[in-house]
């Protein structure tokens, strides 16, 4: 814990409590994140930070400060931001609540107040990286997943995760074969919220220019995930080819012939719904009116095998329609 306190530079300790009104109380609050403690202060370094989150998280649902931008541009003074992620992981479980509200109000201010997206274009990258840190830790998955998919929704952050993406997926190779599954679920959630949510201009660039290293790893998921997996990624998988931006990511999957195999192999699963999801992917593939050779070659050797399936499933979705 102190050598996680030790990254924090308060001033001085002060009393959590306000002593006037406005935001002159908040600023007397925000004077405890600036100097040095010694290692015998970090407990109650920590405490008196707790108790200070609580309270100004009180008093933001009361809209007690009244001007949003001047108690925002107040937290950049100090490195509200990063300073909480510095404490994230260390806090208690109920304070942990209220950092996290903390950063949401940050984060759903980015977009519209100048000089928070100024600090953020200048720490997105520190910023990132303390929170892809923390998601890393199974643990802080609940708390620290749903930051990160509050700031998918800002163009910046969204960015800047997509260029972390290597991290991410080592996170979420682990994540995703948890044996919780709140954790593999929200795991889940922030991959469907990068690739389905935000700008899909800048998904879809993202999806061409690392269309090798990200078929690979979603290959993997979708052959070796437990049923939760594979069904998400089947569903997201349908939505990313019919996705009109995606068109050059579409032309490409659907033209691979170890990707036809795959599908087609999940087509045969005992389970019916995975069953109707992949035949909802492989439509996609059948529907491609510029079949490369492979591919061709593929539906006419099973012409006859994949006549009877079809017609199974149009039987199959229509008594689960019915």
């Amino acid at each position: 814990m102190a050598s996680l306190l030790r990254r924090l530079s308060w001033k001085k300790l002060l009393s959590s409590k306000f002593a006037s009104s406005g935001l002159d109380e908040h600023s007397q609050f925000l004077r405890s994140f600036h100097l040095q403690k010694t290692d015998s202060e970090s407990a109650n370094a920590l405490s008196i930070l707790e108790c200070s989150c609580k309270n100004l998280r009180s008093r933001i649902d009361k809209n007690s400060f009244g001007d949003s931008e001047a108690l925002v541009k107040s937290f950049i003074k100090v490195h509200l931001p990063l300073q909480l992620l510095d404490v994230f992981e260390v806090a208690s479980f109920e304070s942990k609540k209220d950092i996290t509200f903390l950063l949401r109000f940050i984060l759903r201010n980015l977009e519209s107040i100048p000089a928070l997206m100024t600090y953020f274009e200048e720490h997105k990258s520190t910023f990132v990286s303390k929170l892809l840190h923390i998601y890393a830790n199974p643990e802080e998955v609940l708390h620290c997943g749903e930051i990160i998919r509050l700031a998918l929704r800002s163009f910046l952050l969204h960015k800047e995760l997509l260029m972390n993406y290597d991290i991410i997926v080592g996170i979420l190779k682990n994540h995703l074969t948890h044996n919780s599954f709140d954790v593999y679920s929200d795991a889940f959630a922030t991959v469907h919220h990068m690739l389905n949510f935000g700008d899909a201009q800048l998904v879809a660039k993202f999806l061409s220019e690392n269309y090798e290293k990200f078929c690979f790893e979603y290959r993997k998921w979708l052959e070796n995930g437990n049923y939760y997996t594979k069904r998400q990624c089947l569903g997201l998988l349908s939505n990313l080819l019919l996705r009109e931006s995606n068109y050059d990511f579409r032309i490409r999957y659907v033209n691979s012939r170890t990707n036809l195999i795959m599908i087609m192999k999940m087509m045969g699963s005992e389970s019916q719904l995975i069953r109707r999801d992949s035949y909802g992917v492989f439509r996609v593939f059948e529907a491609n009116p510029d079949k490369s050779e492979e591919i061709q070659r593929i539906f006419e050797n099973n012409k006859q095998k994949l006549e009877l399936y079809c017609a199974s499933m149009k039987e199959e979705n229509a008594l689960i329609n019915y």
